[in-house]
């Protein structure tokens, strides 16, 4: 009897880690010569086994009815097949989280930190296009102030070249006008942020991106014209502040 229990207990043990997996399916051979394929999920030992079908149908089998239970490697096409039929990113409402970081590029250029929501829909496995907005967080100083933000808003375009794999290279880019909080929330200029990168599945629910990208924020510089006895002459002009960095997303 305890050698029934044991036996009994590792193979519904084995039948649920194996069906978790999605490689494996349990084998019910029967003594009139039926085969009968799926999961088992319960099980009287010493008195029946009950199996689920991938329809969804339930069969109850006596144990004087079993001639043996064996495992069997389900075909890869199934698997495949199962992979891409479960992947839930189809047409509908998507989100991004994101954040990252950017070292000064060009003459102009800032030390950014930044952090974006965006929030649109997904046309199929491949385009997703939203509306975007966040903080670009600069600690150089710029015009006197040491350390200021952006809150920038704009268009977001995504596209995954290979959805279908658990690793597929995107690209994204944003575009838009960013507004300062510290001024009224005055129009600071044009922004742009073309990205690159690689998407990894998480389950098929979830995605994170890791991607690099070079951010171009269209903003007001102060220049010293001049400088003697009577004093500094500056102007205030508009310039385009770059960096390149990277960024982290978590797709949902």
């Amino acid at each position: 009897m305890g050698r029934v229990w044991f036996l009994s207990i590792a193979i519904f043990f084995c039948s649920n880690v194996f069906a978790q997996q999605g490689q494996y399916q349990d084998v019910i051979y029967l003594k009139n010569g039926s085969v009968v394929k799926g999961m088992i999920t319960e099980f009287a030992p010493t008195k029946s086994y009950t199996i689920k079908t991938a329809d969804g149908s339930i069969f109850v089998f006596k144990v004087e009815e079993i001639e043996k239970i064996a495992k069997e490697l389900i075909p890869n096409s199934a698997n495949s097949n199962r992979a891409i039929n479960s992947d839930s990113f189809v047409a509908g409402y998507r989100g991004v989280i994101e954040g990252g970081f950017g070292a000064s590029s060009g003459s102009y250029g800032l030390n950014t930190v930044c952090f974006a929501i965006s929030n649109g829909y997904q046309f199929n496995k491949k385009l997703y296009a939203g509306i975007a907005t966040g903080l670009n967080y600069y600690p150089s100083s710029v015009a006197g102030v040491d350390g200021f933000g952006l809150i920038p808003l704009y268009l977001d375009g995504r596209y995954s070249f290979l959805p279908k794999n658990p690793v597929s290279p995107y690209a994204s880019l944003g575009a838009g006008f960013s507004f300062d909080p510290q001024q009224s929330f005055e129009g600071a200029g044009g922004y742009l942020n073309p990205s690159v990168g690689a998407q990894i599945a998480v389950g098929n629910k979830y995605k994170i991106n890791l991607g690099f990208n070079y951010r171009i924020q269209q903003m007001y510089f102060t220049n010293i014209v001049s400088a003697g006895p009577g004093g500094i002459v500056t102007e205030r002009v508009i310039r385009f502040s770059e960096s390149a960095g990277f960024a982290i997303g978590f797709v949902f």
